[in-house]
């Protein structure tokens, strides 16, 4: 419900940055009917109310009394999510967009329980880089699609369509570098470069 909202945001300072104070205000000027609706939404209170109750819920449930299993369970989701991550940045075919979220709960999963995350303090800051270079690209392809229904932002398309090909391309070495540091990333790069002996 807010991702319309939070989306306009980023767009109404990038035009700033870019020296158009006339198309950020455009936008700005949308933002305080948005936030009025938010405020007064029915989704925002059931989100307040299910959070005052998670706590106490919590404790009386199985894992909330049992922090042996509790750790079992977090730890298993997360070298699931790690385990994921792996395969998707192996498949050069994986959807970049369907790739950038899954990078964004990977990392939000290790940075929640770094303690019971496989990853390493490299691999860790690496893919903090990939999220930020994929989240640059994806936020400038959205632009991109949004110049098209808004024609007062054609003026910035060149400009945009020139990053998101350069945020692609650091986005995607970046990828290459965080394969190799992930659980096994050594070992799979190293079973690439091996070729099979042929029988005589």
């Amino acid at each position: 419900m807010t991702t319309p909202t939070r989306d306009l945001e980023v767009l109404a300072v990038e035009l700033q940055e870019q020296r158009h104070p006339i198309l950020a205000k455009r936008r700005r000027d949308r933002l305080q009917q948005d936030y009025q609706q938010i405020i007064a939404s029915a989704e925002l209170q059931q989100l307040f109310d299910a959070l005052r109750q998670w706590p106490e819920a919590f404790q009386q449930s199985e894992l909330g009394s049992n922090s042996k299993g509790l750790k079992r369970t977090i730890r298993l989701a997360v070298e699931k999510q790690v385990s994921k991550l792996d395969k998707a940045i192996d498949d050069p075919a994986y959807d970049r967009h369907q790739l950038r979220i899954l990078v964004k709960r990977t990392r939000y999963l290790t940075d929640a329980f770094p303690s019971l995350s496989p990853l390493s303090a490299d691999a860790t800051k690496t893919l903090k880089k990939v999220q930020a270079a994929l989240g640059a690209w994806h936020d400038h392809f959205q632009w991109l699609l949004r110049s098209q229904q808004e024609k007062d932002l054609k003026v910035v398309q060149q400009r945009w369509s020139q990053a998101a090909a350069e945020e692609l391309m650091a986005a995607e070495k970046r990828l290459r570098k965080l394969a190799r540091l992930l659980p096994d990333g050594d070992r799979k790069k190293a079973s690439r470069r091996k070729s099979p002996k042929r029988k005589r």
